[in-house]
């Protein structure tokens, strides 16, 4: 009887230290890659789930959804012109995945607790200048005719596309930072799945990490 009691109990510990084991912290470098290749980048990064708990749905259809949203907004464009935005938008994602890079490095890791340096070689800022002096330049240079026959609907059209003739202009111009920028991301244990990271300010850290990569 004792001898059964003793292998029950031996039987539980192994349990208790095969659950530990599952729920041993993943890398943080290795979590920190993955976020940035499955937000920045958009790639289908199976490892994700690993490191954090699945909150990215379908992230380049979110991405380009809310890229086509913001600039169709700042334009007054209607529908019509998704189209040239979701070629604009795949133009500048093409620039991100050929020209920019980053490192991490683990700078600390204990306790549930880890930090993680970010070294960004991203883009440069595509949207700048002078946004109307830039579309009466291309209004000059497409040689636009325009007289007091031509309506206020038509107007709007000429200025429309011009705009997005002179963001696709800048988006192509776009090239790669000269030196890295720095950006730390923190983690901490998630709560609830033990072995999975939570990312500390999530918001205003994704925010950052756009911008270092130029696509605030």
């Amino acid at each position: 009887m004792m001898k059964h009691k003793y292998k029950i109990i031996l039987l539980g510990l192994l349990m208790i230290l095969l659950l530990s084991a599952c729920q041993k912290q993943t890398d943080p470098k290795a979590a920190a890659e993955s976020y940035v290749d499955t937000y920045i980048y958009g790639k289908d990064n199976a490892k994700f789930n690993d490191f954090f708990e699945d909150k990215t749905s379908d992230i380049k259809k979110e991405s380009k959804s809310a890229f086509v949203k913001e600039l169709s907004a700042a334009l007054e464009l209607d529908h019509t012109y998704d189209a040239n935005l979701s070629r604009i938008y795949e133009s500048l994602n093409k620039k991100l995945q050929d020209e920019t890079k980053f490192k991490a490095e683990t700078i600390e890791n204990k306790e549930g607790k880890a930090q993680v340096d970010l070294m960004i070689t991203g883009l440069t800022e595509w949207q700048t200048g002078d946004f109307e002096k830039e579309v009466i330049k291309d209004l000059t240079a497409q040689k636009v005719k325009i007289t007091h026959k031509t309506t206020d609907k038509e107007l709007s059209n000429i200025a429309k596309n011009s705009s997005l003739r002179v963001i696709n202009k800048k988006v192509n111009e776009v090239q790669a930072n000269k030196k890295a920028q720095k950006i730390t991301m923190l983690l901490v244990q998630d709560p609830e799945f033990k072995e999975k990271w939570i990312v500390q300010n999530e918001d205003e850290f994704l925010k950052e990490l756009s911008a270092k990569f130029g696509l605030n």
